[in-house]
């Protein structure tokens, strides 16, 4: 059998916009093959089942190509795979081995209270804790740091982690050694995917359970600011409503806020701007603790499903804002004192020692963002200019 590929006629996405739907690796080894089918021009159509299809202009001597075939020539003509590996079958793996935690053993996984003295200026908010099966100690220590807090939410609950590790290779490598973008890199970093993983799980449960409830994500590793009441209330109250967003398509449009990202440690990128509370980045280090308004869940989710960088694949930095306005406060209010955030690595409980009280201390009383797009990697303070270059 020979197979010879001449053109590149469309690629049809049809169901991208569907809140449940999402194009499918181009080759799901065993679980699913595209329908191929020809006609008298030789034009060859792709079918995959969950509604990804594309059409060829080749000559096929014997029978039709084998998937595996198709891709390769695909990728030899310079047109790369589309997809990360996100499939309903790994979603629904990861579904199952998550409710297979018993987290109703208060011992393992103490309660969260949801009944304080104050409110983060969200609405009826979730609290989603991801923390890893092993990770007892650190259950312990940020429910006895989330009590202190004295917040009032909707809900607040554990998430068990997905180890990366642990998801099956059919799953997570459906393209074999022909593995481009996202799920390549995946691959290369299990921790990072777990990550990636575990987040999505958290947006999935509250579009599920609370539709109307804006999501707030903690990892289980974190610390909070010694007056984070005081400074999350100035600067919530700060944020106005709209902001300018980035360059999208040359046009930069006022757009409601819909990222409030509490924790990280460095901005990437030059801020678009700054009010008398907050910044407004572009993409943020760390994912230790955030707030997602509800009626941005669910298009996030979709696009986390389908993106598919070559790099910078980590959830951190797939959340970068893009069209609608992300914002952080002046300084970190999260931050992780593990020596390995499951940020960087979700594949092992990472049970270290923490950090002790006077080196916390001394810490937050010189909290700053890092400024990486800068040499040296500079303290975020008055004098540094960090602002990026757009038209207003």
């Amino acid at each position: 059998m020979s197979f010879i590929l001449h053109v590149i006629v469309v690629v049809c996405l049809a169901q991208m916009q569907s809140t449940q739907s999402m194009l499918p690796p181009l080759v799901r080894r065993e679980t699913q093959q595209p329908s191929l089918t020809s006609d008298a021009s030789g034009i060859v159509q792709a079918e995959f089942q969950h509604g990804g299809s594309i059409a060829i202009k080749a000559q096929v001597s014997v029978g039709a190509p084998k998937p595996e075939i198709l891709l390769d020539s695909l990728q030899s003509n310079g047109i790369q795979s589309v997809v990360n590996p996100i499939s309903s079958e790994l979603l629904e793996w990861c579904d199952q081995a998550s409710s297979t935690v018993d987290i109703s053993d208060k011992k393992a996984w103490p309660s969260l209270p949801t009944h304080g003295h104050w409110e983060l200026g969200l609405h009826r908010p979730r609290v989603y804790v991801i923390s890893l099966q092993p990770s007892r100690q650190r259950r312990s220590n940020f429910a006895r740091e989330f009590a202190r807090l004295g917040l009032t939410v909707e809900a607040a609950q554990w998430l068990p982690a997905i180890n990366g590790s642990m998801v099956p290779g059919l799953l997570r490598n459906p393209n074999g050694h022909l593995a481009r973008g996202a799920e390549y890199g995946f691959n290369e970093n299990l921790g990072v995917f777990g990550c990636y993983l575990s987040h999505l799980s958290a947006y999935r449960h509250s579009v599920k359970i609370c539709a109307e409830c804006d999501v707030v994500v903690f990892e289980d590793d974190v610390s909070f600011h010694p007056d984070f009441q005081r400074l999350s209330t100035e600067f919530m109250q700060g944020v106005p409503k709209k902001l300018l967003n980035g360059l999208v398509n040359g046009i930069r449009e006022e757009l409601p806020v819909a990222h409030f990202h509490f924790g990280g440690d460095a901005f990437w990128e030059p801020v678009l701007s700054k009010g008398d509370s907050y910044y407004q980045p572009v993409s943020v280090s760390r994912t230790w603790g955030y707030a997602i308004k509800a009626w941005h869940v669910s298009a996030l989710l979709n696009k986390l499903q389908v993106v598919n960088p070559p790099d910078d694949f980590g959830i951190d930095q797939v959340l970068r804002s893009y069209r609608f306005p992300m914002v952080a406060p002046l300084v970190p209010l999260v931050h992780s004192f593990q020596n390995q955030s499951y940020t960087i690595d979700l594949t092992g409980p990472g049970q270290q020692q923490d950090v002790d009280d006077s080196t916390r201390s001394d810490f937050w009383e010189h909290d700053c963002w890092s400024a990486t797009f800068l040499p040296g990697d500079p303290c975020i303070n008055k004098g540094l200019n960090i602002f990026a270059s757009l038209p207003v």
